[in-house]
């Protein structure tokens, strides 16, 4: 178990089920946070996400209601020698008016377990909150998954604004790792909604929305 992803992750989600985790002692002194260089957030989306390095792109066609239905799928993927693997898939499609209204949190809530399928052995909670201003909903699930013999982290997230709704999986996978542990826990924080990036530094640039080769 990764005592200190763990405990970020209390902070992060603010899910106190998690509050044991912050009083055990971390395996290592956690490095300071930094920004993502590379930011995905293609229009319309309302939402972004950060790696450290350029992810990749697909276009995923799987029919989806109307039978026709495309949308791209970032994917990332860094390992640590064979000790650690970060994972991260990012979706985020324009939607339909009133869609939002429609995504209530038991919608969302049974959406993101779906999403997790039976990847999840130990599910501890569900984190579920409105902006107070109305402009969006984000849903967060996190639980224990086991990767071949490796234990490691799920969280799933979906956030829904009045133009696009996100989606985001991330997995840590492995050992408690100085150098995975936090690439997870800034990626994790790179996930927000646009408009609250005010403060945050100019990212060095931005994903191209365009499918990779």
């Amino acid at each position: 178990m990764h005592k200190y992803t763990l405990a970020l992750l209390a902070a992060l989600l603010c899910m106190p089920t998690f509050a044991y985790a912050q009083e055990e002692d971390a395996p290592y002194e956690p490095p300071p946070p930094k920004d993502m260089p590379h930011i995905y957030s293609p229009p319309p989306c309302e939402f972004t996400a950060g790696f450290p390095e350029e992810p990749f792109i697909k276009e995923v066609c799987d029919g989806g209601e109307s039978g026709d239905e495309c949308y791209n799928q970032v994917s990332y993927t860094a390992t640590f020698g064979l000790s650690a693997t970060v994972d991260v898939k990012v979706i985020c499609n324009a939607i339909d008016e009133g869609i939002k209204e429609k995504y209530d949190e038991s919608v969302m809530v049974k959406t993101l377990e779906a999403m997790s399928g039976e990847s999840i052995e130990n599910q501890y909670d569900v984190n579920y909150t409105e902006d107070e201003n109305g402009r969006f909903k984000m849903a967060g699930l996190v639980g224990d998954i086991m990767v071949g013999m490796s234990p490691g982290i799920y969280i799933a997230q979906m956030w829904i604004g009045k133009e696009s709704a996100m989606t985001a999986e991330l997995q840590l996978i492995g050992d408690p790792v100085e150098e995975g542990d936090a690439m997870f826990r800034d990626i994790l924080r790179s996930i927000r909604y646009k408009g609250d990036d005010d403060t945050a530094e100019t990212p060095e640039e931005e994903v191209s929305p365009s499918p990779a080769e």
